[in-house]
């Protein structure tokens, strides 16, 4: 009788955990499958935010761009419009005054040249000016065939400043000194009353020459760094240490966004700079590298 009992027993486990079995496989799938897709999922807003990251990216050296030539084009626009507005008209009034100012018989008509400040000499200048530019951007090209030679590198040169100015203010000072203002790489501002300008080492020189033509000295011993140029009165009351780090932070922030406006090629070559000169870190780079990327 217990046999019998125990039979039954067993009968009624099986048939009880029979159909149980396959529901939980499907659920295993079920959840696998809904796992695979939120993975998918994820991986294409990764791509998708790396694709808006490197947009803004380029959207911001094109605005910089664009705005570097508009303010060129509208320097170029006053210069010839203060050459025209001194350029007097002289028409005649009658018959009578050009008659008299003809020349006699048999004489040779001489047509002047443009006196400096007319329309003619003004257009005369864009024009040169143009064809200097087109010479400029040609020696450019023809230097990505050319065997490398000469000093490489990048180097900050700090300069003093005296009032608040915008990045594009800046260079078009420096372009007024004769500075090339495609050979900037970089406007900063490190300090309260102190501007860095990144060039390349083959350009320093030429550049050191022009400041030092136009009497402004340069700040050799500055060291962007230093937590003294926290200008922030909410570090005044901070350890050493977190003044420290917060400059590191600003200056991580502002090595970013300087390699942000450079082309990639340029910004691969700057950020082995500011790795060597301790101005970055190595992560911070990797990570800003692959967002130009």
């Amino acid at each position: 009788m217990s046999t019998t009992r125990n039979t039954r027993g067993f009968k009624n486990l099986n048939a009880a955990a029979g159909p149980s079995s396959p529901n939980l496989e499907t659920t295993v799938q079920n959840l696998s499958h809904a796992l695979q897709a939120v993975t998918a999922r994820l991986s294409a807003l990764e791509e998708l935010k790396l694709e808006l990251e490197t947009l803004r990216g380029e959207n911001a050296r094109l605005a910089e761009t664009n705005r570097s030539q508009a303010d060129e084009i509208a320097s170029l626009r006053a210069e010839l419009a203060a050459h025209t507005a001194g350029v007097p008209t002289n028409t005649p009034s009658s018959n009578a005054a050009a008659s008299s100012s003809a020349p006699p018989n048999g004489a040779k008509v001489t047509v002047p040249s443009p006196t400096l400040g007319s329309a003619a000499s003004s257009w005369a200048t864009v024009a040169s000016r143009s064809a200097k530019n087109k010479l400029r951007r040609r020696a450019a090209a023809a230097r990505g065939f050319q065997p490398v030679s000469g000093e490489q590198g990048f180097e900050y040169v700090y300069i003093p400043r005296s009032r608040r100015m915008t990045y594009t203010e800046a260079r078009r000072r420096l372009s007024r000194l004769g500075v090339d203002s495609w050979r900037i790489l970089d406007v900063c501002y490190p300090a309260h009353s102190v501007v860095g300008l990144l060039v390349h080492l083959q350009y320093k020189p030429a550049l050191l020459s022009l400041l030092e033509k136009a009497k402004i000295p340069t700040l050799d011993t500055f060291d962007p760094l230093d937590p003294a140029n926290l200008a922030d009165p909410k570090f005044q009351s901070v350890s050493a240490e977190e003044r420290s780090h917060a400059i590191s932070l600003i200056n991580d922030d502002r090595s970013r966004k300087a390699l942000e406006r450079l082309r990639y090629p340029v910004a691969l070559s700057v950020s082995r700079y500011l790795l060597a000169q301790a101005l970055e870190k190595h992560f911070v780079l990797n990570v800003i590298i692959m967002n130009l990327f």
